[in-house]
């Protein structure tokens, strides 16, 4: 498919591109995937995962039917995202069973670079305020899905505490934690929305009470890495440059933490249970830090690792090293993995860069970033499977690279020439 005119931007919608929408359904069929695999007494749903792999291979010959001038655009343009690429796929030769961790790796590798090269396809036809504001109601509506299916399927309204739920109900759909982890992302989302998008009426309420519902869904979900984003979702909120009136502040601080408060009172409450476990859990130690603190003994004993890794998905030497059969850490997956050269490189790309963009740029109107840092540091299997896997990279790649594309098109028509590549100016 041709680019269009970049003096003809605005009037194409994003939310109609047939890459956008097979990116989105991507994204949903992992949302099914868990509610399936969770009815399923916590084991993948086989036909399905063959079903996700053929949409996704779909979805992959779609973006390579682009005409080769496009292709070889995005590629020359990203080139730290393809050098990442390869290093992980060299890491994965240190491994003890090689071949096992190339397949893995290859699961992560192959949708990172699809998701790529759908952000560099639409930032290189589209304006950039069309493609970011599709991307935050799509995945609104993505992650409204475990919000929806609690309150309408479950209907336990009552409850204050759902944080073994799947346990105490096999017919939960979802874990406290995906529960948590969805309503964050729906609740920075509806604040995204409702202060920069232009919607109607009608459409303002229910995003109003979306927001208060996920915010509750959050609340009692347990989920202490959801918590600690919405802090600081507040912090950014509160925070001087951010072009919001006080009343606006004031209420985003008083309502989640007056809820929490509330809850606090209720012994039997999630709040009340996990700021318990927290006490314990920092006297004896929490499970994360400890295979973290064991894997880095590990390297300290050979320091030669700490250059080459182990391996991308080294269950054998995870479980011999920290008894454990994962880091239950993204990020840790890729330093203990990679080695310290690779994740530099991956923190550049995926941390540093799109973090110190989204502040330059971003931060004065959107409250997007702090969930899709801190739940991937919580969560494991570093694949296109992962719970967070499509919004994390969707987002953080379109920060880091959609300066690169915007001067490129300036380059093609001069009359885009922006100032200081300004978005939304």
């Amino acid at each position: 498919m041709p680019l269009a005119q970049p003096n003809k931007l605005k009037r194409d919608i994003v939310s109609s591109d047939l890459a956008f929408q097979l990116l989105q359904v991507n994204a949903i069929l992992v949302i099914v995937g868990y509610a399936l695999a969770v009815t399923n007494d916590m084991e993948p749903v086989k036909p399905f995962q063959w079903f996700k792999i053929g949409l996704l291979g779909i979805s992959i010959l779609h973006i390579a039917s682009l005409p080769t001038s496009v292709l070889r655009l995005i590629y020359y343009s990203t080139q730290g995202a393809h050098g990442l690429c390869i290093l992980l796929i060299g890491s994965s030769f240190l491994a003890d069973n090689f071949i096992l961790s190339i397949t893995r790796t290859l699961t992560f590798i192959i949708p990172f670079l699809y998701i790529l090269y759908v952000i560099g396809y639409l930032l290189l036809r589209y304006d950039i305020e069309s493609v970011f504001h599709a991307f935050i109601r799509s995945y609104f509506l993505v992650y409204s899905l475990p919000v929806l299916f609690y309150f309408f399927l479950l209907g336990e309204l009552e409850r204050t505490n759902i944080y073994s739920i799947a346990y105490e109900n096999p017919d939960s759909w979802f874990v406290s934690n995906h529960y948590g982890w969805a309503s964050i992302l729906v609740f920075v989302t509806v604040i995204d929305m409702l202060q920069n998008i232009e919607i109607n009426r009608f459409t303002r309420i229910f995003l109003v009470l979306t927001g208060l519902v996920s915010l509750y869904l959050m609340l009692i979900s347990g989920s202490r890495s959801s918590w600690l984003s919405l802090l600081l979702v507040i912090c950014i909120y509160l925070f001087p440059r951010r072009k919001t009136h006080y009343m606006w502040k004031i209420l985003l601080v008083c309502i989640p933490l007056g809820a929490a408060y509330l809850l606090s009172y209720d012994a039997d409450s999630a709040v009340s249970r996990r700021i318990e476990k927290t006490k314990l859990q920092l006297k004896v130690g929490e499970p994360r830090h400890t295979t973290g603190e064991r894997m880095f003994r590990y390297f300290n004993k050979n320091p030669i690792l700490y250059l080459k890794g182990i391996g991308l998905f080294n269950q054998s030497t995870i479980t011999n090293v920290t008894g454990s059969k994962g880091y239950h850490n993204s990020y840790l997956e890729i330093l203990f993995g990679a080695g310290i050269s690779t994740f530099a490189l991956f923190f550049y790309l995926i941390v540093l860069r799109p973090t110190w963009i989204y502040w330059y740029f971003f931060s004065d109107r959107y409250v997007l970033l702090p969930p899709l840092l801190i739940i991937p540091f919580f969560e494991s299997n570093l694949t296109a499977g992962q719970f967070y896997f499509y919004p994390w990279f969707t987002f953080l790649l379109f920060w880091s690279y959609f300066p690169r594309f915007t001067y490129i098109k300036c380059k093609i028509d001069p009359e885009l020439t922006s100032r200081r590549i300004k978005p939304f100016d």
